[in-house]
Order: structure tokens, then C-alpha cells, then sequence
């Protein structure tokens, strides 16, 4: 069966990517949609659904845009999970773009802050 998750911040489109199966602990897994939860704001800004995927919706927590959370190293925005590798490989030209901005902006705000 095809995957296709699907990218959506702030209700904007980013497009969507082909998913796969994952294994955990030697189990087949359809991917799992997510729901990201700003801490800070309580908004969901940001949801990643699956088509054909029979899983349930998860909510996780990750700091919107707008809302750095308590360490300067956390990319703020970000779709990028540790846990989830394979959701990198899945996102369509644009959510690369968009993620490769964001990381960049932390990057030269160190550079800035140290000079």
C-alpha cells in the first residue's frame, strides 16, 4: 500500500511526500499522522496527516515559530524529528526549504550573539 503524508503550518500547504512502513522492535507499522502542540501558546500549528494510514492521530509537543522554548538551541518550528528519521525523507522541496531557513537562522543568531 502507498503513503502520502501531507504537510500543513499555520493551515498553509507545504505539500506532501510518499511515507513508507516502519519497523519497531520487529513489527510493521503503518506511519503514524501528527498533530504538533506549542507548549507555550497551547496552538496546534502544524499537522502531519497520512493518507491510507489507519493509525491514530498523535499529539506531540514542539515550540511554534513564534515561541523559542527554554533552550536557544531548540529549532523552533521545526517538523524534524529525532524519533522519526524517516519523516525527514519524506518531505516534498518545500518543507526542505523551509527547514533548512529555520535551521539557519539559529545557526547565524549564535553567530551573531558570539561575535
Amino acid at each position: 500500500m502507498t503513503y502520502f503524508r501531507h504537510f500543513f503550518i499555520d493551515g498553509q500547504y507545504y505539500g506532501s511526500g510518499e511515507d513508507k512502513i516502519r519497523f519497531v522492535h520487529a513489527e510493521a507499522q503503518e506511519p503514524m499522522p501528527y498533530a504538533m502542540f506549542c507548549p507555550t501558546c497551547g496552538e496546534i500549528w502544524a499537522r502531519m496527516p497520512v493518507e491510507n494510514s489507519q493509525r491514530e492521530w498523535r499529539i506531540i509537543g514542539g515550540y511554534c515559530e513564534k515561541h523559542p522554548g527554554v533552550s536557544p538551541y531548540v529549532v523552533h518550528g521545526s517538523l524534524i524529528l529525532a524519533w522519526e528519521p524517516d519523516l525527514y525523507d519524506c518531505m516534498p522541496p518545500e518543507m526542505l526549504k523551509r527547514e533548512f531557513e529555520l535551521h539557519l537562522r539559529l545557526w547565524e543568531k549564535e553567530i551573531v550573539e558570539r561575535s
